[in-house]
C-alpha cells in the first residue's frame, strides 16, 4: 500500500502567490531601474567651445561645471570590448590639483571629443 502526501489547497496557493509577488518585485526594481537610468542618460550634456568645456548633469536638479582648456591636464577614454565595437565609452578629463576628475560615462565616439579637446590645449 502506498501514501501519496499531495498538499494541502493553502499551501499551493501559499506557493502560487509567493512565485507571483516574486515576479512582481523583480518587474517593478527593473522598471525603477530603467527610470533611473533613462533620466540620468537624458539629463546630461557635454558642451565644447571655444573657452572650455561645459559638463551638464541632472533634469530636475542641475549640477554644472566649466573647465578651461588651460586648466585640464589629461584628457583619457576609457572602453571595453563592446564600446570598442560599438563606438563608445567613458571620457575622463583631468585637471589635477584639488579638483577631481570629470566622468562622462556612455559617450558616444569618445575618441573624437577626446582629439577635439587635446587639440584645443
Amino acid at each position: 500500500m502506498q501514501i501519496k502526501y499531495q498538499g494541502s489547497q493553502s499551501s499551493k496557493l501559499f506557493a502560487i502567490l509567493m512565485v507571483r509577488n516574486v515576479l512582481f518585485s523583480v518587474v517593478i526594481v527593473g522598471l525603477i531601474w530603467m527610470v533611473h537610468d533613462a533620466f540620468a542618460y537624458f539629463g546630461r550634456k557635454l558642451v565644447l567651445h571655444e573657452d572650455g568645456v561645459l559638463f551638464k548633469k541632472g533634469l530636475i536638479i542641475t549640477n554644472s561645471k566649466e573647465v578651461p582648456y588651460g586648466n585640464i591636464n589629461i584628457v583619457s577614454v576609457k572602453q571595453g570590448v563592446f564600446g570598442k565595437m560599438f563606438n563608445f565609452g567613458d571620457l575622463i578629463v583631468s585637471t589635477g590639483g584639488d579638483n577631481p576628475d570629470i566622468y562622462f560615462k556612455d559617450l558616444h565616439d569618445p575618441m573624437r571629443f577626446k582629439e577635439f579637446i587635446n587639440k584645443e590645449i
